[in-house]
C-alpha cells in the first residue's frame, strides 16, 4: 500500500519545487519551447497534446522517483484520471449536442433566431441578447464555451461577420462560465 509522502525531499520548499516540476515542464512546452514548422519559420511553444504528454511524462517520474510511488499505483492513477475525466467532458457535450439538435430538428432554433430578429434591429441589443443571454443560457445547460459555436452560429445567420461573432461571443462568455461546467 502506497502512502503519500509530502514532504520527500527533506525540506518543504524543495518538495513543491519537484512537485511543481510536470506543471512547470506542461507551461514550458506550451509557451516556450522553440520549433520550427514545414517552411523553417521558428516559433515558440509546441500543440497542446503534445505538451500535454511531456507533462505526463514529468509526472510519472516525479512521481515514481521523487515521491516514491510504485509504478503500478502512478499507472492506476493517471488511467482513473483520464477515465474520470473523459466521462464528465463527454457527458457535458454529448448534453449541448442533443440539446442542440432537438432545438434544431424541432424548429425551435429558427423561432429563437427569428425572435431575436425581431425584437430589434439594433445590432447592439441584437449582441446584448443573443452572445450574452442565450449564450448564458447555453453555458449553463452544458458548458465547456459551446455558447462560442451555437450563439455565434446564430450571429453568423444573421449577418454578422464570423470573426466579429466568435469575438464577440468569446467575451460574452466570460461572465456565465462559472455557472458552466
Amino acid at each position: 500500500m502506497y502512502l503519500q509522502n509530502y514532504n520527500p525531499m527533506g525540506n518543504v520548499f524543495l518538495s513543491i519545487v519537484v512537485a511543481a516540476i510536470p506543471i512547470l515542464t506542461l507551461l514550458y512546452f506550451i509557451a516556450l519551447h522553440p520549433y520550427r514548422d514545414k517552411q523553417g519559420v521558428k516559433h515558440l511553444g509546441i500543440a497542446a497534446p503534445y505538451a500535454a504528454f511531456y507533462g505526463v511524462i514529468a509526472a510519472f517520474i516525479v512521481s515514481c522517483l521523487a515521491f516514491g510511488m510504485p509504478l503500478p499505483a502512478a499507472t492506476s492513477a493517471f488511467g482513473l484520471g483520464v477515465l474520470s475525466g473523459f466521462l464528465g467532458i463527454i457527458w457535458i457535450v454529448l448534453g449541448a449536442m442533443f440539446l442542440y439538435t432537438m432545438t434544431v430538428i424541432t424548429g425551435q432554433f429558427e423561432i429563437v433566431k427569428e425572435s431575436i430578429i425581431h425584437i430589434s434591429f439594433d445590432r447592439r441589443l441584437q449582441v446584448l441578447l443573443i452572445a450574452f443571454s442565450f449564450g448564458a443560457i447555453i453555458e449553463g445547460t452544458s458548458g465547456f464555451g459551446t455558447p462560442v459555436a451555437i450563439a455565434g452560429a446564430v450571429m453568423v445567420g444573421l449577418g454578422f461577420s464570423p470573426f466579429q461573432s466568435a469575438v464577440l461571443n468569446l467575451l460574452a462568455n466570460t461572465a456565465p462560465v462559472a455557472w458552466g461546467a
